[in-house]
């Protein structure tokens, strides 16, 4: 996958999630029929991406990712 040229951005990849404060820009790419997950705090000015695989651990046979799953990307998230 070819990223954009932006070295100070933070790609967050599918099944994955970041977190970031300050001016730096997250984005994720290709999200096709994954989902994105987006949290921003305007006080604190910190936010973060979850790029969401599947919508429940039932669809998958490795549970151990947090970012894959709606419910722990949401809670991992705020963390």
């Amino acid at each position: 996958m070819m990223m954009p040229a932006d070295s100070a951005a933070l790609y967050v990849g599918v099944a994955d999630l970041g977190a970031a404060s300050g001016e730096r820009t997250i984005a994720t790419l290709g999200l096709g029929s994954c989902v994105a997950l987006v949290l921003h705090d305007r006080k604190e000015f910190v936010g973060g991406i979850a790029h969401v695989l599947l919508p429940g651990p039932e669809y998958s046979t490795d549970q151990s990712n947090a970012a894959k799953f709606p419910a722990t990307a949401i809670e991992a998230l705020l963390r």
